[in-house]
């Protein structure tokens, strides 16, 4: 299964709040029982500093298991201390119990600069 590409656009200093369901190339929804899930962003592929570092507990939670669903969610806090006006690489994995990891999800993060601070 190749990873979708999809950019999400993060307003600097507002809480940050993304749905997303685990499907199967046949579209059918996976069980995440047992998953666990990382996403990591960066300023570039080759930097080794990570912007955002997210996993299960840590700004990701799978809200239900059977339904494949899971929210990625940072706080008003969290964003205002991203770069307004960046532009980030991302990707978003799954590991299922056996070990197996799957990349769901990879793109860009552009961080709009926030005004009323």
């Amino acid at each position: 299964m190749t990873a979708a590409k999809h950019d999400f656009a993060i307003e600097q200093g507002a809480t940050f709040k993304a749905d997303l369901t685990f499907t199967d190339s046949e579209n059918n929804v996976v069980d995440l029982t047992g998953y666990s899930i990382n996403m990591q962003a960066r300023s570039k592929v080759s930097s080794s500093e990570t912007v955002l570092d997210l996993s299960v507990g840590s700004g990701i939670t799978i809200t239900n298991p059977v339904g494949g669903l899971f929210e990625i969610e940072q706080s008003a806090a969290e964003t205002a201390a991203l770069t307004g006006g960046a532009v980030l690489v991302y990707d978003l994995e799954l590991t299922n119990p056996a070990g197996q990891v799957t990349r769901l999800l990879q793109g860009k993060i552009m961080v709009s600069p926030e005004v009323t601070r």
